[in-house]
């Protein structure tokens, strides 16, 4: 996804404002063309019209995705333990779509750098995704894929962000082996502090 270091300086540079470049048309993926300018660019890897793009967008989602890196890389390392913070952290950003207000996938790559490098430890990789919204792009991502386990807790799909994804999967579904646990979470009261899941 080169194109996403270039894209707001191609929209600005192609008349667009210089505030945030956002999709407005979103493409038929299934059409054979990719598309050469920003503005067709911006709709056709983009989920949601959510994820905009300004002058600091990239370098941010970027240096996020480092400090994920940095982490799986003390781990393989032989730390304990590490905690990355990256903001945005990513778990609605597909291999080829941006969305949910995020460019990159964090989780995602950290953990696919694992699979390849952290072999010497014969450690199994496994992302545990709890948030209010379903990780959708992370699912996207490891859906066909034995080699990392993810599971995601969350709210019930209708009813919030990313809407359509979020329900387990049927049997049926040719996922890989190593099975994945999607959870909607059943509401509760905005004043309870567990979530009954």
């Amino acid at each position: 996804m080169t194109w996403l270091q270039y894209i707001y300086a191609d929209w600005v540079n192609s008349g667009g404002t210089i505030t945030d470049a956002v999709a407005d048309t979103f493409a038929m993926r299934s059409l054979p063309h990719r598309p050469q300018k920003a503005r067709t660019a911006l709709g056709y890897y983009s989920l949601d019209a959510t994820t905009v793009h300004t002058a600091g967008t990239w370098a941010a989602a970027y240096q996020s995705a480092q400090c994920a890196l940095t982490a799986a890389q003390l781990v393989v390392n032989g730390s304990s333990s590490t905690f990355a913070l990256c903001r945005p952290p990513g778990h609605h950003a597909h291999a080829d779509l941006c969305g949910g207000y995020y460019l990159l996938n964090n989780a995602a790559i950290a953990a696919h750098w694992l699979t390849q490098n952290g072999k010497q430890t014969n450690a199994k990789v496994a992302i545990l995704d709890v948030d209010f919204h379903h990780g959708n792009g992370t699912q996207a991502i490891f859906y066909a894929r034995s080699d990392v386990f993810f599971v995601s807790l969350h709210a019930v799909p209708e009813r919030q962000y990313p809407y359509l994804p979020g329900r387990p999967p049927s049997a049926a579904a040719g996922l890989a082996s190593a099975i994945r646990s999607i959870t909607p979470c059943q509401p509760v009261s905005m004043t309870q502090i567990t979530l009954r899941c």
